[in-house]
Formats: C-alpha cells, structure tokens, sequence
C-alpha cells in the first residue's frame, strides 16, 4: 500500500520542512484531507494568515512538465473567468512547483489558495 501510516508521517515531515517556502510559520497546523492518487494537505496558518491546500503528487505518474503544464491551464481558466477555481501559490522564489525528498523517492508539491466548499456528489 503506498499511502501507510508511516508514509503518511514522512509526507507530513517532508511538508513541515517545505511549508516556509511558501511563508507558512512552523507552528501552522497541518492536515491530511484526501488520499487519490495524490496525497491532499491542508496548512491552516493562524499565526500568518495563510490557508492552503497542498497537493503532493504521486511519484512517477506525472513529470514536470505535465505538472507545470496543467497549473497553467488553471490560471487561464481562472484569467478567463471560465470556472472559480483555486489559485496556484507561487513561493518565495516565485516557482510553483516545490520539490521534496520523502526520505525515499523525490515527491512534487504544489500550493493553491483555500476555497470553501466541498466535493460534488459521486452521482
């Protein structure tokens, strides 16, 4: 099973040391949302004020490009005004696409804004 408990932890650990990156203060509260074929966090900041989801992709299932490419379909949608979604959050270096070891195979994250709402009904 690729998404165990201790998976899980070295997920959460990895996202710990990678949260500054995107100006999250290291007492914000971190939190497993989903498991899909990613992993969804959410990164509740009070301190700082940030709220944000984070995906961390699965290894091997999509590389960079398709990664970049599919954030950019996002913000022309979002530039467009085709569909509300939720804003890629660029980090301090302004890259999109973060980059950690989960202390076995290299993991790709990305932020975007927190949106309410909820998942649409499987019907």
């Amino acid at each position: 099973m690729l998404y165990d408990a201790d998976f899980l932890s070295r997920l959460e650990h990895g996202l710990k040391y990678l949260s500054s990156v995107w100006g999250v203060s290291p007492e914000a509260d971190l939190k497993l949302l989903t498991i899909s074929e990613n992993a969804t966090f959410r990164i509740a900041d009070a301190k700082g004020g940030r709220d944000l989801i984070v995906r961390v992709h699965r290894p091997d299932y999509h590389t960079e490009q398709e990664i970049l490419s599919e954030l950019a379909w996002i913000e022309a949608l979002r530039q467009d005004g085709v569909v509300a979604t939720p804003q890629p959050i660029t980090a301090k270096d302004g890259s999109l696409l973060q980059v950690f070891s989960d202390g076995e195979t290299t993991r790709h994250a990305v932020a975007f804004e927190y949106m309410a709402g909820k998942e649409p009904d499987a019907n």
